[in-house]
C-alpha cells in the first residue's frame, strides 16, 4: 500500500492511518521525501494524521527527522487547523536539538502561537519553546525573558508549569 492509499482507506481510521504511517516511516519503506509529496498536497485531516506520524517517530527516534521535514512542520505551523498546529510543534520539541540553522525560523513561528484559543495548541507550543529553550541556544538572551512573559500571562496552570520548569532548569545550570 501507498501513502496516498492508506490516507484515502475507506476502512482505515485515523489511528490506524497515523500507526501505519509511523511504522512505514521507521523501516524506511517510505521516505521522507515521497512523505513530503504526498503530505503538502493534503486537506488539513489527512495533513494532520501525517504530522502525527511525524511526532510518534521523532518521539521514538528524533534523529530520523530530515530539514525539509522540520522546515515542512514550521511552515505547517501556520495552518488555520489546531490539529496541525499542536502536532507541528510537537515535531519541533522532539527535534529542537538538531537543525540550529532553522530554530530561528521555527521560534518566530511558535511565538505566533502562544496566544492561541486551543489549549492543546499552547501546551505544544510551550513544550517546543521550553525544549528550544533548554538547547541553550544563542538567541536564549531574547528568548528567556520572552518566556518569562508568556508564563506570566499564561491562565492555564498546566501551561505556565512547561515554561517554568524550563527556566527553572536553564536557572539551574547558569
Amino acid at each position: 500500500m501507498t501513502l496516498l492509499e492508506c490516507l484515502n482507506h475507506p476502512s482505515m481510521k485515523a489511528k490506524e492511518q497515523v500507526l501505519w504511517i509511523s511504522e512505514q516511516l521507521l523501516t524506511g519503506n517510505i521516505t521522507q521525501e515521497e512523505f513530503l509529496n504526498v503530505a503538502a498536497n493534503l486537506n488539513e485531516s489527512k495533513k494532520a494524521n501525517c504530522i502525527e506520524s511525524l511526532e510518534m517517530v521523532t518521539k521514538e527516534n528524533p534523529n530520523l527527522l530530515s530539514e525539509n521535514s522540520f522546515l515542512f512542520v514550521v511552515e505547517s505551523l501556520s495552518s488555520k487547523a489546531p490539529r496541525v498546529q499542536w502536532e507541528s510543534a510537537r515535531v519541533i520539541g522532539n527535534t529542537a536539538t538538531l537543525f540550529p540553522n532553522q530554530i530561528e525560523k521555527a521560534v518566530t513561528k511558535l511565538l505566533q502561537q502562544v496566544e492561541a484559543k486551543g489549549t492543546v495548541v499552547r501546551w505544544s507550543t510551550a513544550y517546543a519553546l521550553s525544549q528550544i529553550a533548554l538547547a541553550a541556544y544563542p538567541m536564549n538572551d531574547i528568548l528567556l525573558p520572552t518566556l518569562e512573559n508568556i508564563a506570566q500571562q499564561e491562565e492555564k496552570n498546566s501551561i505556565k508549569k512547561i515554561y517554568l520548569t524550563a527556566l527553572k532548569k536553564i536557572s539551574k545550570t547558569k
